[in-house]
């Protein structure tokens, strides 16, 4: 399973304390993702499941140039807290 993180950090160390193991170190996300601070990490959960938690708070490439479905410009795109949102 995959989760959207705001806070890559945080996440991974409460998922720790409740008892799943960090099997490796945050890594930069590749490829069309890529970004200063995109970073994903995977996660073993005590049941034996596999979690990615990942977060990507610098622009996506796409969102440069889409708009969303009201017309607005991919500028006011919700995925970075800096920009507001629709009104």
């Amino acid at each position: 399973m995959a989760l959207y993180a705001d806070d890559l950090d945080a996440a991974v160390r409460d998922c720790v304390a409740a008892g799943a193991s960090l099997l490796a170190a945050a890594q930069p996300l590749p490829g069309p993702e890529a970004g200063e601070h995109n970073r994903f990490a995977y996660l073993r959960t005590p049941w034996g499941s596999t979690l990615q938690l990942l977060t990507y708070p610098d622009p996506q490439p796409w969102e440069r140039t889409a708009t969303r479905r009201s017309g607005r410009p991919a500028d006011t795109w919700p995925t970075d807290p800096a920009r507001p949102g629709p009104s």
